[in-house]
C-alpha cells in the first residue's frame, strides 16, 4: 500500500490491485499513449540527456523519478499524457476497478464519490496515483 496527502490535504491509501486488473491497466495504458501520438521518443532522447551518470545511461532502470523534476520536457509530456489517459473512458474504468481496495480518507473509493464538488479537486490526484502505482512496477 501507499499513502498521500491529496490535494485537499485529505490521506489517500493506494492499495495495489490484483495482477490482472494492474495488467489489463498497463495494456489500455499502452494503447492509449500509442494512439495518442504523444512523442515518447522525445521523452525517452530528454532522459538520457539529462542523466550526467554513465551509469544510469547504460541501466535506464537505475534512473529515479527526482532525476527527472528538472526537466520542462519531461514535465509537459507527463502532463499530456495523464490528460490523455484521463479522456480514456475505458481507462477511467479501469482505474476505478484497480481502486477497489483504495481509500480516500476512510472511504472506499468509487466513481460517486466524485459527485460531491469538494472531492473533485482530489480526482486527478487519485487518478493519477492508481495509474503510477498499478503501471509502472511493469516497467
Amino acid at each position: 500500500m501507499k499513502e498521500f496527502t491529496t490535494p485537499s490535504g485529505k490521506p489517500l491509501q493506494i492499495e495495489e490491485a490484483s495482477f490482472e486488473d494492474a495488467c489489463e491497466l498497463n495494456a489500455l495504458v499502452i494503447k492509449e499513449l500509442l494512439d495518442s501520438n504523444i512523442s515518447l521518443s522525445l521523452v525517452v532522447q530528454e532522459v538520457i540527456g539529462l542523466l550526467a551518470d554513465e551509469e544510469k545511461k547504460k541501466d535506464l532502470s537505475k534512473v529515479e523519478f527526482s532525476d527527472l523534476l528538472g526537466s520542462n520536457v519531461v514535465l509537459e509530456m507527463a502532463s499530456r499524457i495523464f490528460l490523455s489517459l484521463s479522456a480514456s473512458p475505458e481507462v477511467r474504468k479501469k482505474v476505478f476497478k484497480c481502486l477497489e481496495r483504495s481509500l480516500l480518507g476512510k472511504e472506499r473509493i468509487v466513481p460517486s464519490m466524485f459527485d460531491t464538488v469538494e472531492n473533485r479537486k482530489d480526482y486527478f490526484f487519485v487518478f493519477k496515483q492508481c495509474i503510477l502505482t498499478n503501471v509502472l512496477c511493469f516497467i
